[in-house]
């Protein structure tokens, strides 16, 4: 049995879930060559991303592949990917979308989608030359504001065609987007109540998800018993020492409820969370890697930050006292 590990959470409608898993479709071709690859658990628009562990090699593999047959490949993606970048970029411009232009953006962002995974396996591989991995990080750094922003127009745009889904707009569904099939409210209530679960891209219900762990031989990943932990570790992103209370940003609207001098504690930092950094002694992560938002923000803010812990989020509570020791990589509960 295969078991998919959790790799993070993210504050995402469900269409852009769905684009995640369906572009790797399109990218891979072959559907059966790594099944399943993503699975999404979402509840009240945060979702928790479930990975096929074999993916990261299938993708370098095929990437390899298509290098071997054009050593023009990575230069004309990276090309490719910033001309759909500043396509995606004039929607960002606009408040809210008409819904012709909905269509052509989400067409838009399932063709850059891409990018982001591209961006993700190609730098820590040592598969492909220092130069390609360099062009890819910076890559990386050019779109990492792409899923943020796609989030907040695809809510505001079904916010203004239906104005009557008002805060639900991120339960509307891909197809029903895609068919001008928008749902009553009283379906969005009932479907925001109860977790969404997606597979691939397509939304199943629960017995459907069962039929499928059947059918494919697989599990997720079970989230361990952190009540007795005491110390967390994970990488270090700035060096550095303080103690302060804890106030965990999961969604952007807790955003505002950090104070002065408290530890932010999230499953990764995004760019609308500049407030509660710039108000934190100390950032800590579930996520993330030396090149991430929060370490590459520690870093030019000088505040200490550990990343990566997996754990920190279900660990800590709001409130808690902790040291952040950024020279050893470990947070310490105090009380």
């Amino acid at each position: 049995m295969i078991t998919l590990p959790k790799l993070w959470q993210r504050e995402f409608p469900l269409i852009v879930f769905q684009i995640w898993g369906r572009s790797y479709k399109v990218f891979l071709g072959d559907p059966v060559a790594v099944f399943p690859r993503y699975v999404f658990v979402i509840k009240n628009e945060l979702g928790e991303v479930f990975r096929n562990p074999a993916l990261t090699d299938t993708v370098n593999s095929i990437i390899n592949k298509r290098v071997e047959q054009n050593p023009k490949y990575l230069q004309q993606f990276y090309n490719e990917h910033l001309n759909l970048l500043e396509k995606l970029e004039n929607f960002y411009k606009q408040k809210s979308l008409i819904y012709s232009d909905l269509l052509k953006f989400l067409d838009t962002l399932l063709e850059f989608w891409p990018a982001i995974y591209a961006s993700w396996f190609i730098p820590p591989s040592e598969s492909f030359h220092k130069e390609d991995r360099d062009l890819f990080l910076d890559l990386r750094k050019k779109i990492q504001h792409v899923e943020h922003d796609a989030h907040h127009l695809v809510n505001r745009t079904i916010k203004s065609l239906h104005p009557e889904i008002g805060e639900l707009a991120w339960a509307v569904s891909l197809q029903e987007a895609l068919n001008n099939n928008f749902p009553a409210r009283e379906i969005l209530i009932k479907r925001a109540v109860d977790k969404i679960i997606v597979f691939e891209d397509e939304v199943v219900s629960k017995s459907e998800f069962r039929n499928l762990q059947t059918k494919f031989d697989f599990e997720l990943e079970k989230a361990g018993d952190t009540s007795n932990i005491k110390v967390i570790s994970g990488q270090i992103a700035c060096k550095g020492k303080v103690r302060g209370h804890v106030k965990k940003v999961l969604k952007e609207v807790d955003v505002c409820k950090l104070e002065d001098g408290e530890i932010l504690v999230t499953s990764m930092t995004l760019p609308t969370f500049a407030q509660a950094m710039k108000k934190a002694a100390a950032f800590v992560t579930d996520e993330g890697g030396i090149t991430c938002h929060a370490a590459i923000n520690a870093r030019e803010k000088n505040k200490p930050c550990i990343i990566g812990t997996k754990i920190a989020t279900q660990a800590l509570k709001d409130g808690d006292m902790v040291e952040v020791n950024a020279d050893s990589g470990e947070i310490v509960i105090l009380e």
